[in-house]
């Protein structure tokens, strides 16, 4: 509610500083200015509510942390996941691949090489080349060629 005032004041302010900045007469304007500002304020919250002038507020104030008081008044319900059945997987419905498999799979996919061709290219490739990065996956590209040819 003290930011809803601090924007208000701010608003008046600014309002008063440009009639005065016109080069009007001071004192008349000035009075003028403020009641200017308060009919608008009391305008805009007939027109849009209370609790909405009091969300735009919150968002003009960018600094602001914590929500308006009016927004605090209404609990906040979340709502819960729907948790859906999941089928069982079956036990050899993927394979599992280890690190350096998986850096093989997705190097021959980075240039270009689909999916089941990496993984199939891989899988051959782990049978005749070591566990490491570098010859599995020179080996793994070497049939890719070959089966691309």
């Amino acid at each position: 509610m003290l930011r809803n005032l601090y924007s208000f004041a701010a608003g008046a302010a600014t309002i008063t500083a440009v009639i005065v900045g016109a080069a009007a007469r001071p004192a008349a304007f000035v009075g003028i200015g403020f009641a200017l500002a308060l009919a608008l304020v009391a305008i805009a919250g007939r027109l849009i509510g209370a609790r909405r002038l009091s969300l735009l507020f919150a968002k003009l104030d960018r600094n602001a942390q914590a929500t308006p008081a009016a927004a605090q008044s209404r609990p906040q319900t979340r709502r819960r996941p729907v948790e859906r059945p999941t089928a069982p997987a079956a036990p050899s419905a993927a394979p599992r691949w280890t690190e350096t498999e998986r850096e093989v799979i997705s190097a021959l996919m980075n240039l270009g090489t689909r999916k089941p061709t990496a993984t199939a290219a891989t899988a051959a490739a782990t049978k005749e080349a070591p566990q490491e990065f570098k010859p599995m996956f020179l080996a793994a590209l070497r049939l890719t060629r070959s089966t691309a040819a």
